[in-house]
């Protein structure tokens, strides 16, 4: 009978999770004054400017939105890499994800009892409201780029040609 080595436990990298396509945020799109006072207060917790705290808070939106597994406060700082973000330690990562809580950005969606599994995030509804507007402001008409429905988002497939027979 083989078993696993308790020495070294399975460990997850920034390979590991799935990717994320970025919603850009265009240098004309009009931010409300709550959202504004929203981002100074992430940026001042993360200590970075208030347009990458914009940018790391939607990127986290976009992560939640298409990602409908649990992410652990350990490997928030693997999602979000891309961000000059120092995570040091537990309690930063744990309060970060209380003030996107408590800014009403996500919300607790599976929240397991014995504390052994992590949370299953989603975007609440000014986080979902945020992405719906950035995703109008991105592409107000259709003829920017036609292939915009042609690509699929996360966790869907391009759609097969139907084929008659069995060829």
């Amino acid at each position: 009978m083989m078993g696993t080595c308790l020495a070294d436990p399975p460990t997850t990298t920034a390979m590991d999770l799935p990717p994320v396509r970025p919603i850009p945020i265009p240098e004309d799109f009009v931010w409300t004054d709550v959202e504004n006072q929203k981002f100074t207060a992430v940026a001042r917790m993360v200590n970075c400017s208030v347009p990458t705290a914009r940018e790391l808070v939607v990127y986290l939106l976009r992560y939640v939105q298409e990602n409908t597994g649990s992410l652990a406060v350990a490997h928030l700082p693997d999602v979000l890499s891309p961000f000059p973000v120092k995570w040091g330690y537990k309690k930063k990562r744990n309060d970060f994800l209380r003030l996107m809580h408590d800014l009403d950005f996500i919300y607790t969606r599976v929240n397991y009892w014995a504390k052994i599994r992590a949370k299953k995030y989603a975007p609440s509804k000014s986080g979902q409201e945020l992405l719906d507007r950035l995703s109008r402001h991105a592409t107000p008409d259709r003829t920017t780029d036609s292939r915009a429905e042609e690509i699929p988002s996360m966790g869907q497939s391009f759609p097969q040609p139907l084929t008659r027979g069995g060829r």
